[in-house]
């Protein structure tokens, strides 16, 4: 038995159960570091969680290393001399498993969720070699623990001299068959159905979905669910489904045509601008601009990463797609976007975004609405002002968007994507000084330097003869917690500003305490340019009092629909709601109430209303009917 445990079998099973403890560590300080998201949690479901995880890891570690036993089983003793090689790829594919772990907790640091294939997909496009350096220097202590496994990894396993195993042919059938069963039975968690990273949910709440998670496993999982057709629900029938919730609205039109300038705001959460929020930044001008605005205190946004926010925005689809539409199978689907809609009565559509010429390929979405216009850091063309992470400092950015508006004719439709709030938080260096302010952190100084930059592009504006003809729109494009010490839970972070400025009268200012989400900002803006005649839209104008008002996010297998008290999470691989939480009276979402036979009915129309939006979302992508 000793000497097959010093065998190379033994050996590779002893890497497999190596890097398992490395997967262990590395979960132990991802929780030591994200204390404050966790705070929430029961110690023991904690505890346990940790150790369930545990089949992620192995649901991911045995079907990686069989081919390599198999090797080892079945290879003829003179090919031997390949095992150095075949040594050497299993272990620069384990320490890559482990790289991804360690860059996908330090992703989470800053948007408090976790990556799947749509990222990897983004990165080659947008991330420079100087950001990744500097998320790295930031986050050394994970740098420094995975060279550290690699060091004790080296000094266990340096012997290259391990004899390879004797097996006769029943032996190798036996050890075939062993490898197949384990593989099976950890990639079904050891239970009856197969692991998915909802699986959790079946004994924890869903917060323990980012501890439990495997990084690994969950880009492999979304790879394969991402590349796998929409399915068709059957929740409803057509008829039913028509009169539950429709996509397809007429506008009445007014005698309007202002000029309409949308602002999305980079990582902006509501917080920033919240005078009632711990982490609110200072910020002068727009604290003053929105006591003239209309203001909505209750705005969420429908994804969490830029893309989702700019497809909700722009186009009003939600996120239920891993990748944004534009980018997966699906991008052919013909849809009539803002700038057509716009287009369609005269008005001269553009884009302003600061970074590379197609970033996160925007300039090809904005293309596909319609949109005429594209301006980047490449037409800006002037690269003294590149913050050397994201793009040109906001500041100049902006006062160029007002230059190059000021040659339009009215009206016009300007979208202006700001990049300065996004980490690494960079300002630029003539203004380091003035922003780096007493009691704020790197994140409330960049939103305290960003509020400069709309004060300039005002300034700038105000000037100008189109200013007065012109509303503008402010909205975040997500999420980004604003602090290490913000607890931050599935309803909260969705919450976002969303203002609405207009130097005429007409358009508040006042507070308005009503639902709003991303997705009402398409017909919300066709409402204020005056637009006449049908058009598509998950959402509703912000001035549409009828009937109820919900949001409605996807995060990963889970589907989140709000209303103005309560939040309800749906499981699509199970079919089942697992947490019904009344935000409002539980702020910290700590009472699960989906079990509660007195919110059944509350739970059956929040579900109701879910799966209208989910079945309308997938019948139209598959059947290409989102042409009104």
């Amino acid at each position: 038995m000793r000497s097959w445990f010093k065998s190379d079998v033994g050996i590779l099973l002893q890497k497999i159960l190596f890097v398992t403890l490395a997967f262990f560590i590395i979960r132990i300080v991802f929780l030591v570091a994200n204390y404050n998201y966790f705070l929430d949690l029961e110690s023991r479901e904690i505890l346990l969680s940790l150790f369930y995880a545990t089949l992620f890891d192995l649901a991911l570690l045995l079907p990686v290393s069989a081919p390599f036993i198999l090797f080892a089983i079945l290879s003829p003793l003179h090919f031997a001399r390949f095992r150095k090689q075949v040594n050497g790829i299993f272990t620069f594919i384990n320490f890559l498993l482990l790289f991804l772990a360690v860059c996908d907790n330090l992703y989470f640091s800053y948007t408090q969720h976790r990556i799947n294939y749509a990222l990897i997909y983004l990165v080659p496009q947008s991330f420079t070699f100087q950001l990744l350096t500097v998320y790295f220097l930031k986050g050394w202590y994970w740098i420094l623990l995975l060279c550290l496994t690699g060091l004790i990894y080296r000094n266990i396993f340096k012997n290259p001299d391990i004899p390879p195993t004797k097996f006769n042919r029943v032996q190798k059938a036996i050890g075939v068959a062993m490898v197949g069963l384990a593989c099976i039975s950890a990639v079904r968690g050891f239970e009856s159905r197969p692991l998915s990273p909802s699986s959790v949910l079946l004994y924890f709440p869903s917060k323990i979905i980012d501890l439990a998670s495997n990084t690994g496993f969950n880009v492999l999982y979304s790879l394969y669910k991402g590349q796998k057709e929409l399915s068709e629900y059957d929740y409803f029938t057509d008829q039913e489904l028509d009169q539950k919730f429709t996509i397809f609205h007429k506008a009445k039109g007014n005698a309007g045509k202002p000029n309409i300038v949308l602002f999305v705001m980079e990582s902006f959460a509501k917080d920033f601008l919240d005078k009632t929020s711990p982490f609110k930044a200072a910020t002068p001008f727009l604290d003053s601009l929105m006591g003239k605005s209309l203001v909505f205190d209750k705005a969420y946004s429908n994804g969490n990463e830029s893309t989702h926010g700019l497809v909700a925005i722009l186009a009003s689809l939600p996120p239920f797609m891993q990748l944004p539409y534009y980018h997966s199978q699906y991008h052919s689907v013909s849809i009539n976007g803002i700038g057509k809609l716009l287009g369609s009565i005269n008005y001269d559509t553009n884009f302003f975004l600061g970074d590379v010429d197609d970033s996160f390929g925007f300039r090809q979405f904005t293309h596909s609405l319609g949109i005429t216009h594209y301006y980047s850091r490449k037409d800006f063309n002037d690269d003294r002002f590149y913050n050397g992470a994201w793009g040109i400092h906001d500041d100049h950015f902006f006062r160029y968007a007002v230059d190059v508006l000021s040659t339009k004719k009215n009206p016009f439709f300007a979208g202006i994507f700001n990049v300065s709030s996004h980490p690494p938080y960079i300002i630029p260096k003539n203004l380091r000084s003035r922003f780096t302010i007493r009691g704020q952190n790197a994140a409330q100084n960049s939103v305290s330097y960003v509020d400069y930059a709309y004060r300039e592009f005002f300034a700038r504006a105000a000037k100008e003869s189109w200013f007065n003809q012109t509303v503008f729109i402010f909205i975040a494009d997500h999420f980004l917690s604003p602090s290490d010490n913000k607890q931050v839970n599935a309803v909260n972070m969705n919450a976002i500003p969303f203002f609405i400025y207009s130097p005429r009268s007409g358009i508040g200012p006042s507070v308005q305490h009503q639902m709003v989400q991303q997705l009402d900002v398409l017909p919300t803006v066709l409402e204020i340019a005056g637009y006449s005649g049908k058009f598509m839209s998950f959402g509703k104008s912000v001035f549409d009092t009828t009937g109820d008002r919900f949001a409605v996010q996807r995060m990963g297998d889970i589907y989140q629909i709000l209303d103005d008290e309560f939040a309800l999470g749906f499981n699509q691989p199970g079919n089942e709601v697992v947490y019904l939480y009344n935000y409002v009276k539980d702020p910290g979402l700590k009472i699960n109430l989906s079990h509660d036979e007195k919110m059944d009915g509350i739970k059956t129309h929040l579900e109701t209303e879910l799966k209208a939006r989910m079945q309308r979302y997938n019948h139209a992508f598959l059947n290409n009917r989102l042409l009104y």
